[in-house]
């Protein structure tokens, strides 16, 4: 005979919480789980993971709502964006799987087949009176770069959490298994990015926090502050100017604690 199902609250350490059904102290059954963040999965568990139906909602609003298995996307499933676009087909471990269709907010739609999170073959796009307008057959890079000249990229690009070997942790946007996007990188020795990412690198705008407690928040060019950008450190001084490759360039501003302003030329990070 197996072990009764009870059903209650709970609050862990990092701050998550989780109503519902529960079985030997997991989540098992019907249930709500909260993450410290606000992003909230609502649905079916089973041995403590996400698994049949249920509804995740990320904390900018990104909404999936379908199967999951063994905490994964897994099975039929519709993906809705802030703007109400939406995809509605099939996953398997995290990655769209098979057909799948897009229907966008801007009246468009597209139908594509996907293989291992990667569009693959020939995508239909109809316009919004519901009238084909144009065949792509994605091959190669070609295809893929018309494709993406004709709709949105953003809708395209895959998002996940990964953690590598050495403990640091990866939750956004990648393509073709680099990070490739928005997101936000974990240093396991308690830095942290929080930007855009090109090819696996840090690049464009985003902030770096250091685990002693500075910050710098601006541009970035293959992982390093390179252009406009503000450097906060441990005691409140703000450097605000131009940075060329890690380095202060040209004439900066130091906005101190007093709200004094002083002029510094040249100088390292």
């Amino acid at each position: 005979m197996g072990t009764m199902i009870k059903y209650g609250r709970f609050v862990f350490p990092d701050g998550s919480v989780y109503l519902g059904e529960y079985r030997d102290d997991k989540k098992h059954g019907i249930g709500v789980y909260t993450f410290p963040d606000g992003e909230q999965y609502e649905g079916e568990f089973y041995n403590d993971m996400k698994d049949g139906y249920g509804t995740y909602i990320w904390a900018d609003g990104r909404k999936y709502a379908g199967y999951f298995k063994e905490d994964m996307l897994w099975g039929e499933g519709m993906y809705i964006w802030q703007d109400d676009s939406r995809f509605t087909g099939r996953w398997l471990e995290n990655e769209k799987q098979g057909a799948g269709t897009y229907l966008f907010a801007n009246g468009q739609k597209c139908t594509c087949m996907f293989s291992s999170g990667e569009v693959k073959g020939k995508v239909t796009i109809y316009a919004k009176d519901g009238k084909k307008e144009k065949e792509i057959f994605v091959a190669e890079e070609s295809g893929m770069e018309e494709l993406l000249s004709l709709l949105p990229a953003t809708y395209f690009v895959k998002h996940g959490t990964y953690v590598t070997l050495d403990g640091n942790k990866y939750t956004g946007e990648h393509q073709k298994g680099k990070m490739d996007g928005q997101g936000i990188y974990c240093f396991s020795g308690g830095d942290k990015y929080t930007g855009e990412f090109v090819n696996d690198a840090r690049e464009g705008l985003g902030s770096y926090e250091w685990k002693d407690g500075r910050k710098y928040i601006g541009e970035f060019m293959k992982n390093i502050p390179h252009g406009h950008g503000y450097l906060v450190l441990q005691e409140g001084e703000t450097y605000a100017g131009v940075f060329d490759h890690g380095k202060i360039d040209g004439n900066q501003v130091i906005y101190v604690n007093d709200n004094s302003e002083l002029i510094i030329i040249k100088g390292i990070v």
